[in-house]
């Protein structure tokens, strides 16, 4: 019995990655988009992953989150049992580790997303959202200038055309 199942399960193990391979990435990516039309949600493969990454090393951290509160009650209701304070104590600090371990999961997942999307904040989406470049009030020969849309100090402007 033992055999038969260990035989399927390497079947299965084998096979599988056939039946889900069977459409191909690139049809996959048109589907999101049509299925993705009217929710708000993001089209695209990679915007799709990293949201799924995100949302659940959220989901993660809470739940570490908890175990820490959870550990802290247990160690105040205690009562100086030590037996009792080194279960809380081995419990919080194995939260702290995985929340450690959770947010520097989550700092990469951001930081690697970001530079495969090209999602990389430069702080002048301000300026370019109204049409606008970002340099210099002198290379702004042929617009109007405005301040603080741009990042880079007060030098920096944004250069807005004239239409």
């Amino acid at each position: 019995m033992k055999r038969t199942f260990f035989l399927f399960a390497i079947a299965i193990t084998l096979f599988f990655p056939v039946f889900v391979g069977a459409q191909g990435l690139k049809s996959a990516g048109g589907n999101l988009a049509a299925v993705t039309k009217n929710t708000g949600l993001s089209g695209d493969l990679e915007g799709t992953a990293a949201t799924v990454i995100t949302t659940a090393l959220s989901l993660v951290g809470t739940i570490f989150l908890g175990l820490t509160i959870y550990a802290g009650i247990r160690w105040m209701t205690a009562q100086g049992a030590e037996e009792k304070v080194t279960k809380a104590k081995n419990t919080m600090e194995a939260a702290i580790i995985g929340m450690v371990i959770t947010l520097l999961a989550y700092a990469i997942t951001s930081f690697v997303t970001n530079r495969l999307t090209g999602n990389i904040s430069t702080g002048d989406e301000k300026c370019t959202a109204k049409g606008g470049v970002c340099g210099t009030a002198a290379s702004c020969t042929n617009g109007t200038t405005a301040t603080g849309d741009c990042s880079g100090g007060a030098n920096n402007v944004c250069c807005i055309p004239n239409k």
